[in-house]
């Protein structure tokens, strides 16, 4: 069988994503040095899939798939400066001629880092992303498999973020933060941007015995972007708060302000004043419950923040509302972050913070658990503004042997700009369908370790998107079986078994679905 490979050398690919953070390391003095650590790792792997290109019907063709994967883990930890960016690059060669939509190879790079330039004055903050990203909801998703093109898109995004942080006496502290940051793809339709924010925030300071406190937020963010009808936006938001302590673990809480947005909007206002009330209680360490309600320029609006933990399990519920669009999520994503659900989980019994963090990095090496867990729910890629209404329940729980993970996700998007903003990304006939979406996901993920070296983990994700005013849906399913072993202190074996499949009702297509076998070595030396 031939075997061909061509990809890009991965260090170049991540070069311009990886100049915000490394201004970080250099801006710093010699004596606030941090460690650095870098852990770089490779696997081998090969897979059996019967639609590779996850193509409907009879289009759909079998093949070998080889991959290899090199990947780099670099960490800063010092007084003044932390940090981490993992770059990985896919690289892939099919058994015969490679089929239609899939990659050669696939690169991502994830890297963010922090760093105090003038003690308790001048920080900065610094992230940059390259990953792939669905272009329709109504298509296969990209958290599928990594050798499919089909419906993907390779963005690139990266912000800097400096700001000054000052007490303002004894009671009070305040932040002013500017914010540059950059989105690209050489997708067609989907226009590079770059934006400029600026935000004044100032507030009391946190004390359980102070009764009265206030907070003030302004802020002002300019986007330009490259291509499209939509050529420049602008977002600027004003908010007060004051809270009322009627206890140490009761709080009321009472908002008011204003937003206006300026983007292209179907004749819907695009400014008003905004108020809410709430309370925020915390009835003990481990439970807390963070609410309000009120209303916004374009109708009642909701928050919700509440979360408890036991001995084993954890409980989090999330609720929001909020004008966004593709742009803001790519640059501020949103998911299940596993170390930090598994940091809840291990604190009853390591309540020591940095021993409790080197045990969660070592329980997802040696169960190959992933940075982020799905919440069934995806991101797709749009050039519009929408409301979007988001809710999410999640719980985890550890015992002796067994770790899982489940979620459950609606989220409700109402365009406010024009289809006509896509055109060019999905086409006249398509554009429309995301005019109002509902999505609903759960996923549920469980790992049994069966010795101190082995383990299993099975995950099922279950994913329907509607497009309410055409009557469209897209239901999608995945369900994956993996085992693995550590055969040495460096070296971890894995098998797994994938099925992925995707119906789409109402337009007439047919079904498209995929089952995979594959086997691979994972060395870290």
């Amino acid at each position: 069988m031939a075997r061909r490979v061509t990809a890009p050398l991965m260090g170049a690919a991540s070069l311009p994503l990886a100049a915000p953070l490394a201004m970080l390391a250099l801006l710093m003095p010699p004596s606030a040095r941090a460690d650095i650590k870098l852990a770089p790792s490779l696997e081998l792997r090969e897979t059996y899939s019967d639609n590779p290109g996850l193509q409907a019907g009879d289009l759909a063709r079998p093949q070998f798939i080889t991959e290899v994967s090199p990947s780099l883990r670099v960490a800063a930890d010092g007084p003044r400066l932390k940090g981490v960016a993992t770059l990985t690059e896919h690289l892939f060669a099919f058994s015969g001629d490679r089929i239609d939509d899939t990659n050669q190879s696939s690169f991502q790079f994830q890297g963010q880092g922090k760093a105090n330039l003038v003690n308790d004055l001048l920080y900065v903050d610094g992230n940059a992303m390259i990953g792939q990203q669905t272009i329709s909801p109504f298509a296969p998703p990209a958290n599928t498999n990594a050798y499919s093109s089909a419906n993907r898109a390779r963005i690139r995004t990266w912000s800097i973020s400096p700001y000054l942080k000052q007490r303002l006496g004894h009671a009070a502290s305040g932040e002013l933060r500017y914010t540059h940051d950059a989105v690209s793809s050489p997708t067609n339709g989907f226009g590079d941007s770059h934006g400029d924010a600026v935000a004044l925030t100032a507030g009391s300071n946190s004390d359980t015995q102070r009764r009265l406190g206030w907070n003030l937020r302004a802020s002002r963010q300019d986007v330009q972007f490259s291509q499209g009808s939509q050529t420049k936006t602008r977002e600027e938001n004003l908010a007060a708060t004051v809270s009322l302590r009627s206890s140490e673990r009761f709080k009321v809480n009472l908002s008011g302000g204003y937003d206006s947005y300026s983007f292209n909007a179907e004749g819907t206002p695009n400014a008003g004043r905004s108020y809410s009330a709430g309370f925020t209680w915390t009835p003990s360490a481990r439970t807390s419950i963070d609410a309000s309600a009120g209303r916004r320029y374009y109708g009642n609006s909701y928050s919700l923040n509440a979360s408890h933990r036991s001995r084993r399990t954890v409980w989090i519920a999330t609720y929001s509302d909020a004008i966004t669009n593709t742009r803001q999520q790519l640059l501020i994503p949103k998911f299940i972050d596993t170390a930090s659900v598994l940091d809840r989980l291990f604190i009853a019994d390591i309540p020591d913070p940095d021993a409790r963090r080197q045990a969660v990095e070592a329980y997802m090496r040696a169960n190959g658990l992933s940075p982020t867990q799905p919440d069934g729910t995806y991101n797709y890629l749009s050039n519009r503004f929408v409301l979007q209404k988001q809710l999410l329940l999640s719980s985890a729980f550890n015992s002796a042997r067994t770790t899982g993970l489940v979620s459950v996700n609606g989220v409700r998007r109402t365009s406010l700009s024009p289809s006509t903003v896509d055109d060019i990304l999905l086409g006249q006939r398509l554009a429309g369908l995301t005019d109002n979406t509902n999505q609903y996901g759960a996923s549920a993920s469980l790992n049994y370790r069966v010795t101190s070296r082995s383990g299993v983990t099975m995950t099922l994700i279950r994913t329907r998107t509607e497009s309410l005013n055409h009557g469209f849906s897209n239901n999608v399913t995945q369900a994956i079986l993996a085992g693995s072993t550590q055969l040495q202190r460096k070296l971890k074996a894995t098998v797994e078994l994938r099925r992925h499949q995707g119906n789409l009702a109402g337009v007439g297509a047919p079904a498209y679905r995929e089952n995979a076998i594959s086997a691979s070595l994972s060395f870290m030396p």
